[in-house]
């Protein structure tokens, strides 16, 4: 079925194909404390809908696990992790597999498919990330000066293809693994990792820095 909802984050079409896949509910248990440890650091402020800005992915073969758009702080529900299938900019698209009805990826889908599924392929990357936390508590040019970490030279509208793009400038023009904490001007960090317990180690270093 056709996800269209009323959540104003989410820019792309959304398919849901069925309930999440029980094989993967350790993994996505395991990203969804990540996700929390980084609320409860501070670095994911609530807006004023009262939902967190900051989220995580981590990549299960050719699949990838989100959390889902528009969660509350320090909600440790596991439905709040959803695992998609598929993300194709070409039609600004995703497929997903989730447990609600109404569930929808995190409006970053497309920056996470980016870094994790297509950036280390098409950047011919020395080592390919596993996993990715975001978060909006860094998000200007002299933040990311004082932490000594690129940041994107432009602002763009979140959940759109022009903020794809920026992010796979950035990627390209400072890979991993060299680099592994990016910002998205106007947007937030971005870190990348081998697996969840070393991107969290790398986002708590960044975000006490």
């Amino acid at each position: 079925m056709e996800v269209i909802g009323d959540d104003p984050r989410v820019k792309f079409r959304a398919q849901r194909r069925g309930a999440f896949p029980s094989e993967l509910r350790v993994e996505a248990k395991e990203l969804l404390n990540a996700v929390l440890a980084m609320e409860a650091s501070g670095c994911c402020p609530v807006l004023d809908d009262g939902k967190v800005a900051g989220n995580g992915s981590r990549r299960c073969g050719d699949r990838l696990l989100v959390t889902r758009s528009g969660r509350p702080p320090q909600d440790a529900d596991p439905r709040l992790v959803v695992c998609v299938e598929r993300f194709d900019p070409t039609t600004w698209s995703a497929s997903f597999y989730a447990d609600d009805d109404d569930a929808l990826p995190t409006s970053d889908t497309a920056l996470y498919w980016a870094a994790l599924m297509d950036a280390p392929g098409r950047f011919q990357w020395t080592a390919k990330p596993r996993s990715a936390l975001h978060g909006h508590g860094i998000a200007t040019s002299e933040e990311a000066a004082r932490l000594d970490i690129p940041c994107s030279p432009i602002a763009t509208d979140f959940s759109t293809p022009a903020d794809r793009d920026a992010l796979l400038m950035l990627l390209g023009d400072h890979p991993y693994p060299r680099n592994h904490a990016w910002v998205r001007r106007g947007h937030g960090f971005f870190v990348l990792g081998p697996d969840v317990a070393e991107t969290w180690r790398r986002c708590r270093a960044l975000t006490r820095g």
